[in-house]
């Protein structure tokens, strides 16, 4: 006998599996949105200390540079028996490289390892490339220099203290006694040298100079360093999507010390009647930050240097581009440049230079 069973087979309806479908998704994008946001999280902290860590190098480094400024000068600048060779310890320039600044510092240091020559035999007007100087037994060490540093400055004066030059050593001749340099120092923007119109020695009618440096005058090293802080727009080689901060010597040798800096700006502290009381420049009886101006008339008035600068991320951290550059000092952000998504932060430090004057009163400026 046969018997005719019915079995009945239930499953998940169409409705059903669409709400599965949907829960599963919404599952999904939770942990997907929340993957995406830790890995965006972790990328901005990520980029914040680099930021960091390009600021606290940067501005560590920079305050110690220009605090040098002015070492070895007499009131900001350089002078030899009472004639000043036109080099100041600080300049500055505003605006040049996308609208940020640069900043020029200068010092003189001596150099202890060598000591000073004699002349043995008569320079008159120092119009030769020679020096003799005999067989002084500090010639070996002033030849070591020169072969480790290459050209340097010095400076000769005569028997009586009355008369002085400057000038670049070329070759250091050990077993002659002799010492070249170069008679018309091109080195110093703005000093002519032995033949220039600013050298320390009188002009005479005839187109030379009546210096005159014979025997038992002294030549003596002048260590001499400038250092230019800056951006690198502009440089050879220099990404302008990712601008340098770098200092530049006087060799024309170039140090990169930070990273994506967009900005670099510069202000300054004067005392223009070097009373030792730094100018109250709004008037309002106060000295404080305000009083600090972008435009110096007199680089010798500078008594102190605020440095601005906007250090920003490598990379966007926000997929949303709402960020812009802000205003640095007198540096106006271009309003015409959409947004962008990177981090920024910017930082101000002051320093104040202690080689360019007297003491201040407490009036100064901390």
């Amino acid at each position: 006998m046969f018997t005719n069973e019915q079995t009945s087979e239930q499953g998940f309806t169409l409705i059903e599996m669409l709400v599965v479908l949907a829960i599963t998704s919404v599952i999904f994008a939770t942990i997907f949105w929340s993957l995406t946001f830790q890995q965006l999280s972790a990328q901005r902290q990520t980029s914040l200390a680099d930021i960091y860590d390009n600021q606290r190098f940067a501005m560590d480094l920079l305050p110690r540079h220009i605090r040098m400024a002015g070492l070895g000068l007499n009131y900001n600048k350089l002078w030899l028996l009472g004639t000043s060779v036109g080099l100041h310890a600080v300049e500055h320039k505003n605006n040049i490289h996308n609208g940020t600044d640069e900043l020029l510092i200068r010092y003189v240091y001596d150099d202890d390892l060598c000591g000073d020559l004699t002349v043995v035999s008569d320079t008159p007007r120092l119009n030769s490339s020679e020096i003799n100087v005999g067989h002084d037994p500090q010639l070996a060490c002033w030849k070591a220099k020169h072969d480790r540093d290459g050209d340097f400055f010095a400076i000769i004066i005569n028997e009586e203290g009355t008369e002085a030059s400057i000038f670049v050593i070329t070759h250091v001749q050990e077993p002659a006694g002799h010492i070249q340099h170069h008679p018309v120092n091109t080195l110093i923007p703005g000093y002519g040298g032995f033949n220039g119109d600013n050298d320390l020695c009188p002009k005479l009618a005839t187109g030379g100079h009546e210096c005159h440096y014979g025997e038992g005058s002294r030549v003596l090293i002048l260590d001499w360093q400038e250092m230019t802080i800056r951006l690198d727009y502009g440089m050879p080689g220099a990404d302008p999507a990712h601008p340098r901060l770098v200092l530049i010597n006087r060799e024309g040798v170039i140090t990169a010390i930070a990273t994506n800096v967009e900005d670099l700006q510069f202000a300054f502290a004067v005392d223009t009647n070097d009373d030792g009381i730094l100018e109250d420049q709004n008037g309002d009886g106060n000295l404080s930050g305000e009083d600090y101006i972008s435009v110096v008339a007199n680089p010798e008035d500078i008594r102190a240097v605020r440095i601005s600068t906007c250090f920003r991320s490598s990379d966007w951290v926000s997929k949303v581009a709402r960020s812009r550059p802000p205003s640095v000092e007198d540096h106006l952000p271009n309003s015409s440049l959409p947004p962008d998504g990177y981090a920024r932060k910017s930082i101000s430090t002051r320093v104040n230079i202690r080689n360019l004057s007297k003491a201040y009163t407490s009036h100064n400026l901390q």
